[in-house]
C-alpha cells in the first residue's frame, strides 16, 4: 500500500492498479481545491463530491483514477506528479517501486 503524506500529515492511501490506474482508498481526505487544478481534474473532483464518492471531505468508497498523477492531482485540489509523491512505509516512491529512477 501507497501513502500520500502533505505538509508532514497522510492525506490518502492508494495501490496501483492494472495498466497506469491507481486506486484510492476509501477514508482518505479530498483537501479543498486550489485554482491551479486544470479542468479536467477539477471536473473529476467535483464529479466524487456531486456522486458521493466523497462526503464530508473524506472518500467513502475506493475510487479509480487513470493514473497516480491524477489521483495526487485530484485528492490535494492542485496539480503534482504522483510517481514520487505516493510512497511506500519505508519512504520508497512509487517511481522508484516501478524503477524509474
Amino acid at each position: 500500500m501507497f501513502f500520500l503524506n502533505y505538509h508532514g500529515r497522510e492525506v490518502a492511501r492508494g495501490i496501483p492498479t492494472e495498466g497506469s490506474g491507481f486506486r484510492v482508498l476509501a477514508g482518505s481526505e479530498l483537501l479543498p481545491k486550489t485554482r491551479h487544478l486544470v479542468r479536467g481534474n477539477e471536473r473529476e473532483y467535483d464529479r466524487l463530491i456531486s456522486e458521493g464518492i466523497v462526503v464530508d471531505g473524506r472518500f467513502v468508497s475506493d475510487w479509480g483514477a487513470s493514473s497516480p498523477s491524477r489521483a495526487v492531482s485530484v485528492v490535494l485540489g492542485s496539480n503534482y506528479s504522483g510517481l514520487p509523491m505516493w510512497k511506500l512505509e519505508d519512504g520508497t516512491s512509487l517511481k522508484e517501486y516501478l524503477g524509474q529512477e
